[in-house]
């Protein structure tokens, strides 16, 4: 497995590889994955006043457990820095 000494920048590489214009991931998300859980609330509201200031736990999780074999990073051939990125959103919603 590679690891990422920055966890930013392995967000901006997964937003590329899960999200972007020819994903080669399976798009994860925070939304599916708590109400699996049994969260039926409102997913902005839990974000903004549970995490206004750091990434949803489950979310930090996946990201960081998510393994990508060198192969798959070879793959990568831009990054984008934007706030508007999918993963962010996935990250905290709010």
């Amino acid at each position: 497995m590679t690891r990422f000494v920055d966890f930013n920048l392995k967000l901006a590489v997964v937003e590329e590889l899960m999200y972007g214009d020819s994903p080669k991931l399976a798009q994860w998300s925070l939304e599916d994955t708590l109400r699996a859980q049994g969260f039926g609330g409102d997913l902005w509201e839990y974000s903004a006043d549970t995490y206004w200031d750091q990434i949803v736990p489950e979310a930090r999780t996946y990201f960081e457990n998510l393994e990508l074999s060198p192969a798959l990073l070879a793959t990568v051939e831009q990054l984008i820095f934007d706030g508007a990125c999918q993963i962010y959103f996935e990250c905290c919603p709010h």
